[in-house]
């Protein structure tokens, strides 16, 4: 659909953007199962393969399960998790969800396993839909073993629960791991924080972003309560989450803040990771500039920090250099484009 435009009194011409989608709240939405989520799939089953035939050297047969996992699991696990692979190849749910009731019934089943493996079906719990029992596994990692499992173990957990809406289970878990961690004076990683912000933008509504919002500008408040920094990702998940909203206000204050702690990262020879605004953090603030000429000014602010457009600018810059009669420099703009992604394909 094309922007309505109005030409104001001066002559200036004015467009308002088509309205975004209605961010529903995820817990409003029917959940469509996870089987018919390929991706979800396509990451399980290598989870899976990876428990089953733990130990086994690159290239062996993988028709049975290694010796090596046989001698420190139990049989009746291994025909449980083959029993889940064949419910997720057959994608049948009621056969998953009988598999996650076995777990139910028999939870030593998942922590009496050697850590390497309860952070594999930690993972492909979570993938599997299987919360409850994901939940009893890492519970009992943290307050029985005392045992922080790997990131990418416990952010599949997390995620699996953002798909699901349940954002405040998100931060409990947060607070959970944060504790554990500091005991052995680690941290949680960053992408546990920013899959909780996602969560909250994903929300839609102003209770939530406000809270999102809250973490981003006050980011001491984040070191202090998890005692991670926010990096560039964090700032660029809230951005969009308020464009999306069409929240001028918040998109300027965040950019602002952006912009402070860039300056201060710059500054500093211990830090860590760049907060140097990207072509995400600008596209943020396209999305929620109506004013065709105030849209080329940061164009050009993207150009000076010798920053490329992707497909998404693109789209944002075509209409106001229509209006603004600068068919020309879209023009060049448009085939250095696609130079560029011609390029990219060859590579």
């Amino acid at each position: 659909r094309r922007p309505a435009t109005t030409q104001s009194k001066d002559g200036s011409f004015r467009f308002q953007s088509p309205p975004s989608r209605p961010i529903r709240s995820r817990k409003n939405k029917r959940q469509a199962s996870w089987v018919d989520d390929r991706r979800s799939k396509d990451s399980l089953i290598p989870v899976l393969d990876s428990i089953l035939y733990y130990g086994q050297h690159i290239g062996q047969s993988t028709t049975l399960p290694s010796s090596s996992f046989q001698d420190m699991a139990s049989t009746k696990l291994i025909e449980i998790l083959q029993q889940l692979k064949q419910a997720v190849l057959s994608r049948n749910p009621t056969q998953i969800h009988q598999v996650g009731q076995i777990f139910l019934s028999s939870p030593q089943l998942l922590w009496e396993q050697p850590i390497p493996i309860q952070e594999r079906l930690l993972k492909a719990l979570a993938l599997a839909g299987l919360l409850e029992q994901a939940s009893l596994l890492l519970q009992n990692m943290l307050q029985e073993q005392h045992y922080l499992p790997s990131y990418i173990s416990y952010t599949a957990m997390l995620s699996a629960l953002r798909r699901q809406g349940r954002t405040e289970d998100i931060y409990q878990w947060l607070v959970e791991l944060t504790r554990v961690a500091r005991q052995y004076k680690k941290s949680i990683h960053v992408m546990a924080m920013n899959l909780y912000l996602t969560a909250l933008c994903e929300e839609g509504t102003i209770k939530s972003m406000d809270n999102a919002a809250h973490w981003i500008l006050q980011p001491d408040r984040t070191d202090k309560v998890f005692g991670v920094p926010l990096d560039l990702a964090s700032y660029n998940t809230v951005l969009h989450g308020a464009a999306k909203m069409g929240n001028t206000t918040l998109v300027e204050a965040i950019w602002q803040e952006l912009l402070s702690q860039s300056r201060a990262s710059s500054s500093s020879s211990s830090a860590s990771s760049s907060l140097q605004p990207d072509i995400r953090s600008y596209n943020a603030r396209l999305i929620v500039t109506n004013n065709p000429d105030r849209r080329l000014e940061i164009y050009e602010e993207l150009v000076q920090s010798k920053l490329l457009p992707d497909r998404y600018t693109m789209d944002l810059l075509l209409l106001p250099m229509l209006l603004l009669e600068k068919q020309e420099t879209w023009k060049e703009l448009l085939d250095a484009f696609l130079v560029r992604q011609s390029e990219a394909i060859v590579r």
